[in-house]
């Protein structure tokens, strides 16, 4: 089996080259790697060739600014393997990685196989970083409830920054829609789902995410709305898929009753403020990560109009 790796990167200088020399250290050696530059403005090009890396068929593209979509599929379109595995410039991969997306895809054809995500391994500081943390292991914890290494999903669920699938099954389902800026790695899983291919998730082809390009509980409510509004993009895109919103888990539903009420009173500018200056931290750690989330929730996902971020 040929394996192509693909990283796409936009202004990823200051990170890219930890994920490439992880690449250096894998067990599995692939046939490429492809890194695909969109359009960045800050040398990424230049830093990666004046560095020595060496890795088996590698090679950088560079292309103007066009999309997390279109930049994943250009370095498909390059590519010469069987196996495709995308990985971010952001992510640090053990020695294994490769060899636990190689194996799944000899035993499990037509299939894709997403890997779990890390925390870095340092010691977390500051209220918003030991939130990221919490919901992490949050969100793993209910992708894989039994703790098996490789498990069935049982809804849609791609990470675009960390997955495989063949080359043939990811052309035949259409590949990214370029049109999308966001949520396109959702979307793929969707298609996935409605042609029943599988999707597994291994905690064996895990990464760790060194940069989640997120530093404070403000940018990632941003991030909440901006995914909110690439949910309804799907919808008006592909109606027929996803204009049922019982199909659609991740399609966002105001909630009812008392809920509502707790999420309305938590849509305000002073609850963002307690959780980015700390007002909470005197609270046990899995109380005070609840409330944090449900602040994220609300002002990210179901009140989004009520607090304006644009400005701070």
């Amino acid at each position: 089996m040929k394996v192509s790796i693909i990283i796409p990167t936009y202004n990823g200088a200051h990170k890219i080259l930890k994920a490439l020399h992880s690449l250096e250290r894998q067990v599995y050696k692939p046939e490429e790697v492809i890194v695909v530059v969109d359009g960045s403005t800050d040398g990424t090009a230049s830093i990666i060739q004046n560095n020595k890396i060496q890795l088996p068929g590698f090679k950088i593209i560079e292309q103007a600014n066009s999309g997390r979509a279109a930049v994943r599929n250009r370095g498909a379109a390059e590519s010469t393997g069987d196996l495709l595995v995308f990985m971010d410039d952001d992510m640090i991969v053990p020695k294994e990685w490769l060899s636990a997306h190689v194996e799944h895809h000899n035993s499990v054809k037509n299939s894709l196989l997403v890997g779990k995500l890390e925390p870095p391994g340092i010691e977390l500081k500051g209220e918003f970083i030991i939130f990221e943390n919490w919901q992490n292991n949050k969100w793993n914890k209910n992708l894989i409830q039994d703790n098996r290494e490789v498990a069935l999903l049982k809804n849609p669920y791609i990470s675009a920054n960390n997955f495989s699938i063949p080359k043939d099954l990811f052309l035949k389902l259409g590949q990214f829609d370029s049109r999308l800026n966001d949520a396109e790695d959702y979307d793929l899983a969707v298609r996935a789902f409605q042609e029943n291919y599988p999707i597994y998730i291994s905690s064996k082809a895990y990464a760790y995410h060194i940069d989640l390009g997120l530093k404070n509980f403000r940018s990632y409510i941003r991030r909440v709305r901006q995914y909110r509004t690439a949910q309804e993009k799907l919808v008006l895109l592909n109606p027929g898929l996803y204009i049922d919103k019982n199909k659609n888990e991740r399609y966002p539903d105001n909630p009812v009753g008392i809920k509502y009420n707790i999420f309305k009173m938590f849509a305000h500018e002073y609850w963002i403020a307690a959780a980015e200056k700390e007002y909470l931290k005197w609270l046990p750690l899995p109380i005070r990560c609840k409330i944090y989330d449900i602040i994220v929730t609300a002002n990210g996902k179901f009140f989004p109009d009520k607090v304006d971020l644009s400005k701070n």
